[in-house]
């Protein structure tokens, strides 16, 4: 979820009486606008839901949480966690992957926010990143449109293969993606792309794949297989057909 979004929660989690929020009263909180709010709102239910925690709306009241008090303490606990478990190196890891993923520049002030850690960080992550990147051929590269990756193509692609390969998301950030019994990704491959891919993205993938298979009367090996899902993600976010990215 957006940082926003985690920010709201921690509003409806900070009180003993668990306090009613209004859209509006949210909207001027965050200075976005009550349609952002209502999309931030159904992302919560939908993480809630795994905690058995409901978020409810009450008229001329407003949003609040609902749940025993041991869910409510879990959902807590899982907010401080967000944090507290992100290291520096798996956030410069997140932040690598986001950058190859998109042809779109960041800026440190929306990675500060996004990660909750000073400008000053994110700048040390920069440097860092950049280090690594020069070590692939690659570079990192600052200007008045924001931060971004250059690199030819094919770099940047093996690049994020790599990058994917070795990725490890954190549980904390969002519940435990179950694998589909039809997927033929073991469940650890299948975690891991689904912390950078939408499962939706990844099923439609396999789909393809499979059908190849079919056509041409071949079956791919595991590593094989895995390794052409991966690229086919990779091409597909690449050329900007992935409107959205469900890595943190």
């Amino acid at each position: 979820m957006k940082s926003r979004t985690w920010k709201i929660l921690g509003l409806l989690l900070d009180t003993t009486s668990y306090q009613a929020f209004t859209t509006f009263q949210l909207a001027q909180q965050f200075d976005v606008s009550k349609r952002t709010i209502l999309n931030d709102l159904n992302e919560l239910k939908e993480f809630l839901a795994s905690y058995s925690v409901s978020l409810k709306y009450q008229s001329n009241s407003g949003y609040f949480l609902e749940g025993e008090d041991s869910d409510l303490l879990r959902v807590k606990n899982s907010l401080n966690s967000i944090t507290a478990s992100l290291t520096a190196k798996t956030r410069r890891q997140q932040i690598t992957i986001g950058l190859l993923l998109s042809k779109k520049a960041t800026s440190i002030n929306e990675l500060s926010d996004k990660y909750h850690v000073s400008r000053s960080s994110i700048a040390r992550d920069f440097k860092i990143i950049k280090q690594d990147l020069a070590q692939q051929g690659l570079d990192l590269v600052s200007d008045f449109k924001g931060t971004r990756i250059t690199g030819t193509e094919a770099l940047i692609r093996e690049n994020l293969r790599q990058q994917i390969k070795e990725y490890q998301p954190l549980t904390v950030q969002r519940p435990l993606t179950m694998k589909p019994d039809d997927s033929k990704l073991d469940s650890a491959a299948y975690t891991r792309l689904a912390g950078v891919f939408s499962t939706s993205t990844i099923s439609r993938a396999e789909r393809a794949l499979t059908n190849f298979e079919q056509q041409a009367q071949f079956n791919l090996t595991d590593i094989m297989y895995l390794n052409m899902i991966t690229h086919i993600l990779i091409i597909i976010n690449r050329n900007g057909h992935l409107k959205e990215q469900s890595l943190p």
